[in-house]
């Protein structure tokens, strides 16, 4: 299965645009202009999938080697209406060269060790495994960090 095939359709340019335009509409995601996100010390979470199948739903998360969600914490998104996170995205995805790290103040990048889907019911792989060194470059970031992935 190659990138994207897992979705149904594989995301472009395009899609990674109109994701960040509705993240910004929500507060998630990094204002536009040249200066976006330094103002306000912006960071961004990174992550390299390098090739492993993934399928961009609107709830991915970052686990470590145990199986334990470290991105985004849980109790983070615990009451964050569903058609917020629906509209708007926790992640932005990008191809390789299409992310602007000039846009965040601060940029901590990690580098998939694997994917996965959430359970046997599902074919989809959003879940993103990391090991351990990089599950705790993940626990260092702010919560208040964008998620990236750069499929």
């Amino acid at each position: 299965m190659g990138l994207g095939e897992g979705a149904g359709k594989e995301e472009t340019a395009g899609t990674s645009v109109q994701l960040g335009k509705a993240a910004s509409r929500e507060g998630l995601g990094p204002s536009s202009g040249p200066d976006a996100g330094r103002e306000s010390g912006r960071c961004a979470v990174v992550v390299e999938l390098h090739g492993l199948p993934y399928a961009a739903g609107p709830s991915p998360a970052i686990l470590d080697p145990e199986g334990r969600q470290i991105w985004p914490e849980p109790g983070r998104v615990q009451g964050v209406p569903s058609e917020v996170v629906d509209r708007s995205g926790i992640a932005l995805f990008f191809r390789p060269g299409e992310f602007r790290e000039e846009g965040f103040s601060r940029v901590y990048r990690v580098r998939a060790l694997s994917t996965r889907a959430r359970g046997p019911q599902n074919r989809f792989p959003e879940l993103v495994v990391v090991s351990r060194e990089e599950a705790e470059k993940v626990r260092l970031a702010p919560s208040t960090c964008q998620l990236v992935f750069i499929r």
